[in-house]
């Protein structure tokens, strides 16, 4: 009797594939199934945001910048309180402490008229300070020269402005006092729009 022998190769291919047996599939229904999960891996999932009303604001953005920008040489003299006042979305951040007022004194030399407008940053996604209802709530009073001050009193709500004569003066005084002892959340910005020479 005869014996063949089979190169040692073929010998492997041939118990590879014995040993496989039933996991092989057919190449194109492999690479249906794979094309469709990527299909479905790159759309991403559907995201509902959340509703909620845009923060209302008297001024915009692009006349708040400028004011700001005009206002920022003229400071004279800045009063540190809970926070240090500084430049922060187109407005002077200026956070009352439970002790001290936020103050800003300003140069008003050849400015014939200058508008404020008091605000109250957004409380949303700081948990604490958005369910106390009395939170974000300062006064802001201004004065002209050393004059009697006037005064508002700003909230989460408020959205004022208020046009100030300036002719022939020489100082602003700003200053941004606690409304209440809820001094943590009290995130005043003043802003500055429409400043004339």
């Amino acid at each position: 009797m005869k014996m063949f022998r089979f190169p040692i190769g073929v010998v492997l291919v041939a118990t590879m594939l014995l040993s496989l047996g039933c996991n092989v599939q057919d190449p194109s229904k492999q690479d249906e199934k794979t094309t469709q999960a990527t299909e479905q891996d790159s759309v991403p999932p559907v995201v509902t945001p959340p509703v909620s009303e845009p923060k209302e604001d008297a001024a915009s953005v692009a006349d708040l910048d400028a004011g700001l920008k005009l206002i920022l040489p003229r400071i004279q003299l800045l009063t540190d309180a809970h926070k240090k006042i500084e430049p922060r979305y187109s407005r002077l951040f200026m956070h009352p402490d439970e002790a001290k007022n936020a103050i800003v004194e300003i140069d008003t030399k050849g400015l014939t008229s200058v508008t404020l407008s008091p605000y109250m940053f957004d409380l949303k996604g700081q948990a604490d300070c958005e369910a106390n209802k009395d939170a974000g709530v300062v006064d802001v009073a201004w004065s002209i020269d050393g004059g009697k001050p006037q005064k508002v009193t700003v909230d989460r709500k408020y959205h004022e402005l208020a046009t100030l004569d300036l002719t022939n003066t020489s100082r602003l005084k700003i200053e941004v006092s606690a409304g209440n002892d809820v001094i943590w959340c009290d995130w005043a910005g003043i802003g500055f729009t429409n400043v004339k020479p």
